[in-house]
């Protein structure tokens, strides 16, 4: 089954443009990325890329990626259309190897500890990978678990207002004895 939003990408061609690379969904690709993510619809959803040399020590290509999309969620209390808005910042690390092997000095201990914060994809020898379905990954973990639409707030207190103690009915089987 193909990606519903598919950007193949070379790595061995990315240094070669020093300019930001801008991936935007296409009008026929929204919807069915909406409805994989479980939203009502995707509006604008588009990612700047930046990329950063690898350093001289290790041949990790850096993605630096700002994301932004607009969507429309259905609330998780009264279903109704909920609008959203994210703007995401994160950093990808591409490895042409499985494992990034190490040598023990100073400065490479340093970059293995920044590099653990950031997510790597290793490309096992192929320069072609999909960066529109990481895109798609990373927006569903961008996503609001938990929409709310005003009104669903109301839901949610009116039904708090109702909620009684269940021992209350209870006290009065046997009445306190004097």
């Amino acid at each position: 089954m193909a990606p519903e939003f598919s950007r193949i990408l070379d790595a061995s061609k990315l240094l070669q443009k020093p300019h930001p690379i801008i991936l935007q969904v296409k009008e026929e690709e929204k919807e069915p990325v909406a409805a994989r993510l479980g939203l009502i619809a995707l509006g604008e959803f588009k990612t700047t890329i930046t990329v950063c040399p690898p350093h001289e020590l290790q041949k990790l290509i850096q993605l630096d990626m700002v994301m932004e999309a607009k969507v429309t969620q259905a609330c998780v209390a009264s279903l109704k259309s909920v609008e959203g808005t994210i703007k995401e910042s994160f950093s990808l690390l591409l490895s042409p190897k499985p494992e990034p092997v190490f040598s023990e000095t100073a400065e490479t201990a340093l970059l293995a500890l920044a590099q653990e914060e950031m997510e790597t994809l290793y490309l096992n020898g192929e320069d072609f990978f999909d960066m529109g379905e990481i895109l798609v990954q990373y927006l569903s973990l961008a996503l609001d678990p938990y929409p709310r639409h005003p009104e669903g707030e109301v839901l949610r207190d009116g039904l708090d207002d109702q909620k009684q103690n269940p021992f209350e009915a209870l006290k009065n089987l046997n009445p306190p004895k004097d």
